[in-house]
């Protein structure tokens, strides 16, 4: 076995690490409890294809210290997993990049070839691609590869394979023990290490969108001199979290920006008039001269002639203002443009986000719009 020991530089501070960590976890644990790991194998077999490599880095008090042990030969496999589960022994947390679903049922089927014991169950589990992947769309990416992600950020490789490329230049290492080859594996298995390091810098994206936020600022923009046509909020995190970089998007009608720990939000506003539906309209009288429904204790006094069973689509009464579109029912009253509509509303007037707790709802109802991606 062949096992490699270098000290990484990692651009986040220790503090702001252990924070988003613990802030991700609801944890309370110090960094040297954390253990990333990334494995290299030779298929996608974990009971008939060997793993060849397993980088690990973890805090030790000279830094962030990378290592790998690697394999000269299939012989050489159940030293490689010993060598990772001693390591683990002193962890709480695995943290990996898919992991769940490939690194970690890989290691412990190649555990119980040779006889090991990995007790991976006492260990807390963070799969980084799970926490990121569902902010794809917000981030506006096209894949969710670990790549993607590091070019998202700014980090460019040096390798030049990918996991499966390694496959046949390692079987050529087990033959012949060139050192080129060896840099070839090492280097890859190591850019993977080091960018899933930097990664952790992303936990922050979903640590502040689910966060909650106070409203710090609230302007009305005027498009034609005359009425508002767009309202324009201000917000805070209430956690001190920091994005990795500035998000912008527009989306049904609206337009997001994040940045540091700021969000803002640029929101048309609607003028006309829009209409309040009742639900239960058995129980109501249709007015067709008022165009506006009315219960059926009060409508009994209305002449025959001037009423009618209200329907769905005509049990209704109609409100003219301002207006601002919800993403669900979250403010009432809620008023479509029509029976069938789509678009929800609820007047907008000076104060109608003073309740934190509902303006939360409202905002975490705004982010889903852009998280789903959808127009």
């Amino acid at each position: 076995m062949i096992t490699r020991r270098k000290i990484i530089p990692v651009s986040l501070p220790d503090d702001r690490l252990l924070f988003l960590l613990n802030q991700t976890l609801k944890t309370e644990l110090t960094l040297d409890q954390f253990l990333w790991f990334d494995i290299e194998t030779t298929g996608l077999s974990s009971k008939h294809c060997p793993l060849y490599l397993i980088g690990c880095v973890r805090k030790e008090p000279c830094g962030f210290v990378r290592y790998q042990f690697m394999t000269e030969s299939a012989d050489d496999e159940e030293n490689v997993l010993r060598a990772f589960l001693s390591l683990c022994d002193e962890a709480m947390c695995l943290v990996q990049f898919n992991g769940d679903t490939f690194d970690v049922p890989y290691v412990r089927e190649r555990c119980h070839q040779h006889g090991l014991t990995w007790s991976s169950d006492r260990l807390i589990h963070l799969d980084m691609l799970k926490k990121i992947r569902p902010w794809r769309n917000l981030l506006g990416l096209s894949g969710c590869r670990q790549k993607d992600l590091e070019k998202y950020l700014g980090i460019f490789r040096e390798d030049k394979y990918n996991g499966g490329e390694l496959i046949q230049i390692y079987y050529s290492f087990e033959r012949f023990h060139r050192d080129d080859l060896y840099d070839l594996l090492i280097l890859h298995n190591g850019d993977d290490m080091d960018g899933m390091m930097e990664l952790c810098r992303l936990l922050a994206i979903p640590l502040f969108f689910d966060g909650e936020f106070s409203l710090t600022q609230m302007e009305k923009a005027r498009y034609d001199g005359n009425l508002p046509g767009e309202l324009i909020l201000t917000c805070t995190h209430a956690l001190p979290i920091a994005l990795p970089r500035t998000i912008a998007l527009l989306f049904s009608d609206n337009a997001l920006r994040a940045e540091e720990n700021r969000l803002t939000l640029r929101i048309p506003i609607y003028h006309g008039t829009l209409k309040h539906f009742y639900p239960n309209y058995r129980d109501y009288y249709y007015l067709p001269d008022e165009d506006c429904a009315i219960h059926k204790s009060v409508g009994e006094f209305v002449d025959r002639a001037h009423r009618v069973k209200a329907t769905a689509a005509t049990c209704y009464t109609k409100m003219t203002g301002t207006f601002l579109r919800q993403p669900s029912v979250i403010y009432s009253p809620a008023l479509y443009e029509t029976h069938k509509g789509s678009s929800v509303f609820f007047p907008y007037e000076d104060g109608c986000f003073s309740d934190p707790v509902l303006f939360n709802q409202y905002l975490q109802g705004i982010i889903s719009l852009a998280k789903s991606g959808k127009e």
